[in-house]
């Protein structure tokens, strides 16, 4: 029980994760391409992480941070699409 109350909490974060980056990249008019080139993560990557794929390394989403100059403080002022 207690190892699928943790995948759901890590599935969650996964997804928020993703959709803070969906927005931002989003918000600042780039596609995934343009955001691949600013970040060195392959587009495929890209995709998985804004979809909330809980196997993408830590390192990856610091990245594409970095490439949107986002925080997890800044998640109060993203608006979160609903697609």
């Amino acid at each position: 029980m207690e190892a699928r109350i943790q995948q759901a909490t890590d599935q969650r974060l996964a997804k928020t994760l993703g959709a803070m980056i969906r927005s931002a990249r989003r918000k600042q008019g780039l596609n995934l391409q343009q955001l691949s080139r600013l970040s060195g993560i392959g587009i495929a990557t890209l995709s998985h992480l804004e979809n909330g794929n809980r196997d993408v390394k830590l390192s990856t989403i610091e990245r594409a941070f970095d490439a949107l100059q986002l925080t997890l403080a800044d998640s109060h002022s993203i608006r979160f699409d609903n697609d």
